[in-house]
């Protein structure tokens, strides 16, 4: 019997794909957003909170059958979801450049040359040196980077805070 009661026990882990897509959407969703992407000038809170987001979401999906939630396991979560958000942020910031950035560009241009158009000049040489960086693919291998670190961060806080304590362990 205590045989049955081992393999009753040990149920397989739930999906980490869902976890990891919306903690994705999270942080790309932050980091494109204008203003709302101040959020990640706090040592990336918007990047920790999706990886954080998705161990929760994880955590949720966790029954008693299952095994417990490990740190290894809010370290591919966290990392997966600042992969996934890497992605989204670059898709979601390319959206908002082509429909949004153009004409505020172009507007705020024209505001300079009405007052100054030797300061319209020298904007539009410092918004061609922006563009120049911001379609750089040194910019992305970054965001990547960043992403996944501090994504992995928020997947080891959402990891300590939900991991089950000894003495629960010890009575399953």
């Amino acid at each position: 019997m205590t045989d049955e009661k081992k393999e009753m026990k040990s149920a397989p882990p739930p999906s980490k794909l869902v976890p990891v897509l919306m903690g994705g959407v999270v942080i790309g969703f932050i980091g494109a957003t204008p203003f709302l992407d101040f959020l990640n000038c706090f040592c990336c809170a918007g990047v920790i909170f999706g990886g954080f987001l998705a161990v929760v979401l994880y955590k949720d999906k966790l029954t008693p059958d299952m095994p417990p939630l490990k740190s290894s396991d809010g370290v591919i979560l966290g990392v997966l979801a600042g992969l996934a958000g890497s992605v989204f942020e670059v898709f979601l910031q390319w959206v908002y450049y082509f429909a949004f950035d153009t004409m505020s560009i172009e507007s705020l241009l024209n505001l300079f040359k009405e007052f100054d158009p030797e300061m319209a000049t020298e904007l539009n040489q410092f918004i061609g040196i922006l563009d120049a960086l911001y379609f750089s693919p040194i910019y992305y291998v970054a965001l990547v980077k960043v992403n996944i670190i501090f994504g992995l961060i928020g997947g080891l806080i959402g990891s300590a805070v939900y991991k089950p304590k000894r003495d629960q362990l010890i009575r399953l």
